[in-house]
């Protein structure tokens, strides 16, 4: 990668960063979204692919395996910015 843009991500509305290395040093206070900078990389790939997604939830506690009245990747909402989460209620 040579520059990253993520829109709507965890909180981020709108991240640029206009210039990436082959090595680059990622720091900041705790809880300004330095691991979900790193979790659009990881998206980025494999492709938005479903172990990933799976695997992000997981981590942070947010996934429950999906069973009765469960949609398919619990929790999934909490990967949007300002959106509810998809799991929240089920009919």
């Amino acid at each position: 990668l040579t520059s990253l843009e993520v829109s709507g991500y965890r909180g981020f509305d709108r991240l640029v960063v206009p210039e990436l290395s082959h090595v680059n040093l990622i720091v900041g206070p705790n809880n300004v979204g330095k691991s979900s900078l790193l979790e659009t990389i990881w998206l980025y790939a494999t492709g938005v692919a479903y172990s990933a997604l799976r695997d992000i939830l997981s981590t942070r506690d947010e996934f429950a395996e999906r069973g009765r009245n469960r949609p398919m990747l619990p929790g999934i909402g909490n990967l949007f910015h300002g959106r509810p989460s998809l799991g929240a209620h089920v009919a």
